[in-house]
Order: C-alpha cells, then sequence, then structure tokens
C-alpha cells in the first residue's frame, strides 16, 4: 500500500483529503463547490502556461488555451466535464513547472536566439540568470525534444525566470566574455541544424544569433511594419499609437480603414503567441480583415464585416490558435462609435466634462477562430456611444496591464485607467508614451508580451 501523499504547505486538512482520494482515482462525485475550492486554494490547480494564454490541467497535464482572464472559467469546465481524476493521478508541482517551461521553449525557441547559447564543452547559458548550466544535452550539435525536456528543467528550478525577463544581450556578452578559453568558445544552436558547428565557424559574443536567423527576422519585420497603417489625419481629432513587440516581431495588430467621407473602421488585436509564427498570423489576419472591410457583405455594418473576417481566417489558422479583437466603426461627422469585443477586453472612455469620468466600452463576445457562422454572429453584441468634446478611447492589448513587480502584483486595467487620466491633459502621443513608462517601470525595465495601444481623442486637450 502507497503512503499518504504528504499534506502540502498551505493547503486545508479537507483539501488533503480529498487530493488523497482523487490520486487513487476514486469514484468521488464532485460537485461545483469542491471544483471551486481547488481553483481557489490549491497551488497545482492554478498553474497558467509562461505567456499567461493557457491553463495546465494538474491530472493530465493538458494545455486548455483561455482568453484572457477567462482562465478559471476554462478550468471549472474542463474539470465537470471530463473528471480527469479518473483516470490520472495528481501531478507534483515540479512536473507542472517542466511542462509549463516547454510549452514557452517549443514556442520561443525558434526564433529567441538568447535560449540557444552553448560552450563547446557542452554548458548551455540560461539567459534568465546568466550561469552556465550542466545536465543539457544536444544530439550532434541539434536541439532535440529531449534537449528541451533538459532545459525546462532547468528552467523550473531557477528563480530567476519566473520574472520572465531574460538578461538583455550586453549582459549575456558579459558572461560570454568570462568564458574565452579555446576549450569554452561559444557556439549558437539553431534548433533545426544536424551538424555540430566547428570551432573555427563559432559566432563572436557580440554575434550571439546566427547571421541568417537575423536577416530572415529583419526582412520579417520589414514586412509587418510596411502592413501595419499610418494613422489618418483627422480634423479635429487627435489620434497615437505605440507598437512594442515583445521579441523582433509580435503578434498584435491594429488597423485604421477609411470607409467614406466622414467613417473609419478601427481595430486592434492580439493572435495567440509571439514571435515569427504569431508575426505570420498577423499577415494572414491584416489581409482577411482588409478584405471584409472593403467588401463589407451583409450592407456592411460592424457585425457583419467581423463576422466576414471570422469565416474567412479560421480555417487558416491552427487549432491551438485564435484572436481576440477590439473593432469599431467611428463616424467624425456624428461624433459617435460603434464597437464590439470579440474574444477582446473593453476599451477605455476618458471624459473630464462628463458625470462619468472613466467608463469601460464594449460587451463581452466569442474570440476570432473559435467558431463561425451564423453562432458566432449571434453573440457579437455590437453598443453605440456618443462622443463629446476631450472625450478620449483608448485601445490596448493585454501585453500592456498583464504585467508584474518583483512581488507578482499586476499592473492590472485600473492602473491603466489612472494613467490615463492622469495624463488627460497631454496630447494622445504623449498620454500613450507617460502610460508605457509607468508600465515598464513597474515591471523593472521589460515587458513580457507584444504590447499594443491606439488613442483617439476628439478636440484638442486644451
Amino acid at each position: 500500500m502507497k503512503s499518504p501523499r504528504p499534506q502540502r504547505p498551505g493547503q486545508s486538512r479537507a483539501a488533503n483529503t480529498r487530493t488523497q482520494a482523487v490520486s487513487k482515482g476514486a469514484p468521488i462525485a464532485l460537485d461545483r463547490y469542491q471544483i471551486n475550492q481547488w481553483l481557489d486554494h490549491d497551488p497545482l490547480f492554478q498553474v497558467l502556461t509562461v505567456d499567461r494564454m493557457a491553463w495546465i490541467d494538474p491530472f493530465s497535464g493538458t494545455i486548455l488555451s483561455a482568453q484572457s482572464g477567462q482562465h478559471r472559467d476554462v478550468a471549472r469546465r474542463h474539470l465537470q466535464k471530463n473528471r480527469p481524476w479518473l483516470r490520472f493521478t495528481l501531478r507534483a508541482m515540479e512536473d507542472l513547472q517542466c511542462i509549463r517551461w516547454a510549452h514557452y521553449l517549443r514556442n520561443a525557441l525558434e526564433s529567441e536566439g538568447r535560449l540557444r547559447i552553448f560552450r563547446k564543452d557542452g554548458l548551455w547559458l540560461n539567459p534568465f540568470s546568466g550561469e552556465w548550466v550542466p545536465a543539457v544535452n544536444l544530439e550532434n550539435g541539434k536541439i532535440t525534444q529531449e534537449t528541451m525536456q533538459d532545459m525546462a528543467r532547468q528552467l523550473s528550478r531557477c528563480q530567476s525566470a519566473e520574472s520572465g525577463k531574460m538578461l538583455d544581450r550586453a549582459q549575456l556578452g558579459q558572461v560570454i566574455q568570462g568564458s574565452s578559453s579555446v576549450s569554452d568558445r561559444l557556439r549558437a544552436v539553431n534548433p533545426n541544424r544536424t551538424k555540430t558547428p566547428s570551432p573555427e565557424s563559432a559566432p563572436s559574443p557580440e554575434s550571439i544569433q546566427l547571421p541568417e536567423r537575423e536577416l530572415e527576422l529583419h526582412q520579417a519585420r520589414r514586412v509587418l511594419d510596411r502592413m501595419l497603417p499610418p494613422l489618418p489625419k483627422i480634423a479635429g481629432w487627435d489620434l497615437a499609437v505605440i507598437y512594442q513587440p515583445h521579441s523582433f516581431i509580435g503578434g498584435d495588430f491594429y488597423e485604421i480603414i477609411q470607409l467614406d467621407e466622414s467613417r473609419y473602421f478601427i481595430a486592434i488585436g492580439d493572435v495567440t503567441g509571439h514571435g515569427p509564427g504569431a508575426a505570420l498570423v498577423v499577415a494572414s489576419t491584416l489581409k482577411a480583415l482588409r478584405y471584409a472591410v472593403r467588401h463589407r457583405a451583409g450592407g456592411g455594418g460592424l457585425a457583419n464585416i467581423v463576422s466576414t473576417f471570422n469565416d474567412d481566417i479560421k480555417d487558416m489558422l491552427l487549432r491551438s490558435c485564435f484572436i481576440t479583437m477590439f473593432a469599431a466603426i467611428l463616424d467624425v461627422s456624428e461624433q459617435s462609435l460603434t464597437c464590439v469585443c470579440a474574444g477582446h477586453h473593453p476599451a477605455i472612455l476618458a471624459s473630464l466634462k462628463s458625470d462619468t469620468t472613466l467608463r469601460q466600452i464594449g460587451e463581452p463576445g466569442p474570440a476570432i477562430g473559435v467558431m463561425d457562422g451564423e453562432t458566432f454572429r449571434g453573440q457579437l453584441e455590437p453598443i453605440s456611444i456618443e462622443l463629446h468634446q476631450g472625450d478620449t478611447l483608448v485601445l490596448f492589448t493585454d501585453g500592456l496591464f498583464e504585467v508584474f513587480d518583483k512581488q507578482q502584483n499586476e499592473f492590472g486595467r485600473h492602473r491603466v485607467m489612472a494613467s490615463c487620466l492622469a495624463h488627460m491633459q497631454l496630447p494622445c502621443e504623449k498620454m500613450l508614451e507617460g502610460l508605457l513608462t509607468e508600465v515598464r517601470a513597474f515591471a523593472n525595465g521589460k515587458l513580457p508580451d507584444d504590447t499594443t495601444a491606439l488613442a483617439i481623442r476628439l478636440g484638442d486637450p486644451e
């Protein structure tokens, strides 16, 4: 007979008793209260992927994508429907952390050269801690699944990695310079490389990534930059945008298309993940979105535009990929705005002359790519608002508020709203710059995800 599972720190005796029963696969009926207790109080049920875009089932290790802020709902539905405790035992936290970091590496390893630095003697440079790590084995100079598991195991034990912030290239260069002996020559490894690079071909400390890879990233960045639209100049309106990819290229996008003399289609969105894969989805997204706007099926209403776009892009997305988007039609003549939230969080409307100084604008709707046809169209809830002189609308992606300080406190939407209000007297460009500065300071200098914000103000800030 196995010995009872030890009680974890911070876990109640009742929760531990239930966990023991579940670990043995007992056919107990868990009601909503019990599942909520696990999700609220048991750390094993609160593990998210590094990008915070998915929840990890502590029984099966399954990774379940979730829209921003809906991880708990996804987890609860999964547990109630699948009852994984009947087939799996509860995993240890160390196992879940390995799954978490392996998921991160699968998405980031190809695009992030700082993860692929090895010495000739086989040591791997952990870019979060700046330490040379043994027990991460290459196979003929190639990063294999076993290599990624070794890296994930090391990162799961690395306290520095919990911040999600890698050392910059200058700091890593100093570490590399400290290993300058012939026997410790640096090599940057391509995940798809099959041959071990010779010492003569090893890159210098100033060139961490392979030149071919750098060239590809620069070309992809130039293409994406050309696809993102310039902001129009609209008499009597102030517009500004900030666009900060997490890696060299990112998964955020924004769009402004003039429909007629007075109306503009406006959108801001986020595709799952970041890096080259997400950027490729962004390129397809912008093409499909522009097609839907130009053809404006069904009379060109906002809900019809977004539904047409969803149906066109859905088959292009991988099964685990989806897009969140805030879309709107701004009528500058009527001074009105109609908007929908397709899996995206609401925008912020700041008005110093209104009884309600700050409002959240937009009703929750389904994300792009998760359903199609009339089902999707029926769940969109367009709302319309009037705008007044001095009103400022701020649209943004979750990279602006899902950032954490050293104590793991989240910056959050309320701080975003407070910052917008504090900088309301400034032009939109300066207001967004001030907001971004506050977020960076809170996150100790580096943002963990792509960050985009678009501000639109009726009238002069004076």
